[in-house]
């Protein structure tokens, strides 16, 4: 799963509206501190899905002149780091699988940052 939503041009380094970027959970962890089981996850927005499988991924140049302005891609657009006491989003344990720590995730993303506007979409 993940999410379709606005990102306006004055909150990406491309100053570009992107009505329907790609919004997307990755680096899912859980730690300790200080006795407390934490969840650190990031919320990563990028132009659409399909550049969100592209990071680091060369980039051709065309054909005999110039070359392009970074050679590997690094089309993050956006990113919001959260840090939560997992018993705050997983109230009945943390599930082993990940696709089901996500299952519950975004649903705390949205409700937490009020994202009304959030479309969910099916991940390939």
């Amino acid at each position: 799963m993940a999410l379709k939503m606005l990102l306006k041009k004055e909150h990406n380094h491309l100053h570009y509206d992107f009505p329907d970027a790609y919004w997307r959970i990755e680096d899912v962890n859980f730690g300790n501190l200080d006795g407390i089981t934490i969840v650190v996850f990031k919320l990563a927005a990028y132009p659409n899905q399909e550049s969100a499988s592209k990071i680091n991924q060369k980039v051709n140049y065309i054909d005999d002149f110039g070359a392009p302005s970074n050679t590997l891609v690094n089309n993050i657009l956006y990113s919001w780091v959260a840090n939560f006491r997992a018993n705050t989003i997983f109230t009945d344990g943390i599930p082993l699988s990940e696709s089901e720590q996500r299952a519950i995730l975004y649903p705390f993303v949205k409700e937490y940052l009020n994202l009304t506007d959030a479309v969910d979409v099916l991940e390939n």
